[in-house]
């Protein structure tokens, strides 16, 4: 499993070549990923412990 190549290495690859379209691709999937990801901990953060709850 650990052998197959992926983002990674498509990424090293891609900054080694000199490949921008592939380079601005690839950050901005990982940039999604990492906004997705904080909100979704956000949202069962505040869903677990009321006390991090905004109130108007």
């Amino acid at each position: 499993m650990f052998a197959i190549n992926g983002a990674g290495l498509l990424a090293w690859t891609s900054i080694l070549r000199g490949d921008f379209p592939t380079m601005q691709a690839l950050i901005l999937v990982f940039a999604l990923i990492y906004i997705v990801l904080t909100l979704v901990a956000d949202l069962i953060n505040g869903w677990l412990d009321p006390r991090v709850r905004v109130s108007p």
